[in-house]
């Protein structure tokens, strides 16, 4: 993203990578490791408290989705039995 999609876009606004939240944060689960994903994957499914999952998410550096849609996202990866 920071190679490609952001020099591309950087012709047309100051910061592009403000348009792209929701894709970084995406490609930041799509490229955990196993362990950590599934480690997330848990917290988010069996945890009640919100701040929790919240601050779960925050520690990788996702701000942009809710705990729902990155449970959806760490479902969809392939190369794990999650």
């Amino acid at each position: 993203m920071s190679r490609n999609l952001f020099p591309i876009f950087g012709s047309y606004t100051v910061k592009p990578e403000n348009y792209f939240k929701l894709i970084r944060d995406s490609c930041v689960l799509l490229n955990l490791s196993s362990a950590p994903a599934m480690l997330l994957r848990e917290t988010l499914k069996h945890q009640e408290n919100v701040e929790t999952k919240s601050s779960a998410l925050e520690e990788l550096g996702v701000y942009s989705l809710s705990p729902s849609q990155v449970l959806v996202i760490l479902s969809q990866r392939n190369h794990t039995n999650l």
